[in-house]
């Protein structure tokens, strides 16, 4: 868990000049429960003399390089921590929230379509993604992704996305294709105060629409079937079902149906079910930041009414998620049908 603290240290000096009053400017704020040393960027002054107490308790702190801290954090219980730290008055100390943590503590999140470059599509239009984050918390947080490496040589796993509180931040994930899904594991213990915000846009188009925002899926969201309903049959509309897992491979059933109470107004008379299928979806990536994923055209029905569209794992302790994008083939505005 622990990381580079690069930015915060090289406006440290900076912030120090503007201030007197000691300030924690950026920690490594979550550790493992066996404990481990807490990297602190501060500004102002402590005084003359350092100290530092978790949770009361004095631990070993000294200052390795202008403007830089090193604690000792002993081990801990799975759980919050307080750390007190600076000199012995109101303006020389400051505290600050650790965070013990293991695996557990983290939930996945699925961004389902990521792209950080240009894809080209249909029609002439460039499609692009664009994903923030906003930690409204009081702790720093760490969002882990396959995010980019900006040094050499590269670490055993990718840095993580690291959210100062009450500040928003630029995602730039790294889907397994681009325009694929990509999977971020976020702090449980942060509940809804972490917020994220995404949007799909052609931007051949930007001029006449901002784009259409994508959702994030938690992993609670999952389940072994999934209900689309009011998806049309338009032949004006392109229909493109997405189907995702998070553990194993998973085949399923594709079945779409008028919903009864509209058969009998439709003319001719159609008979349900409108399609009946299956998919395979292949397990995710090695490495746990990809979903599984698999994608299928839906057929305009020549139907003047919308289907419904259920989509269910065979096995039924596999849990998958889907949604259809449908796109206008005149303007590529783009309307999602997520389960409801």
């Amino acid at each position: 868990m622990r990381r580079l603290i690069i930015l915060p240290l090289l406006l440290a000096g900076g912030l120090a000049a503007q201030t007197s009053h000691f300030s924690i400017i950026d920690l490594t704020a979550e550790l493992p429960p066996a404990g481990g040393e807490v990297v602190i960027a501060y500004g102002g002054s402590y005084g003359s003399t350092l100290s530092a107490t978790l949770d009361g308790v004095a631990v070993p702190a000294h200052e390795s390089a202008p403007f830089t801290i090193i604690v000792t954090a002993p081990p801990h219980a799975r759980g919050p921590a307080i750390l007190k730290l600076g000199g012995t008055t109101p303006d020389t100390s400051a505290t600050v929230t650790l965070r013990y943590v293991t695996a557990e503590d983290y939930e996945r999140v699925l961004i389902p379509i990521l792209i950080n470059d240009v894809v080209p599509g249909a029609n002439g239009s460039r499609w692009t993604t664009e994903v923030w984050a906003w930690n409204g918390s009081s702790e720093f947080l760490d969002v882990f992704g396959n995010f980019p490496i900006l040094f050499q040589p590269a670490p055993p796993t990718p840095p993580p996305l690291h959210l100062v509180p009450d500040a928003a931040q630029r995602v730039r994930a790294i889907p397994q294709t681009e325009g694929g899904g990509t999977i971020l594991r976020v702090p449980r213990w942060s509940g809804r105060t972490i917020g994220f915000n995404a949007r799909v846009a052609d931007i051949s188009r930007q001029a006449t629409s901002w784009g259409t925002e994508l959702p994030f899926v938690r992993e609670s969201e999952f389940a072994n079937s999934q209900l689309l309903m009011n998806v049309p049959g338009d032949p004006r509309f392109r229909a493109l079902l997405r189907v995702y897992t998070l553990d194993g491979p998973a085949r399923v059933r594709i079945r779409a149906a008028i919903p009864s109470g509209l058969l009998v107004i439709t003319e001719p008379p159609v008979t349900n079910p409108l399609l009946d299928t299956k998919l395979d979806v292949p397990a995710p990536p090695a490495g746990g930041f990809f979903p599984g994923y698999a994608q299928m055209a839906i057929p305009a029905f020549g139907v003047p009414v919308q289907a419904q569209i259920s989509i269910t794992a065979e096995n039924p302790s596999q849990k998958i998620w889907a949604f259809v994008s449908i796109t206008n083939n005149d303007t590529q505005q783009v309307t999602l049908v997520t389960p409801q």
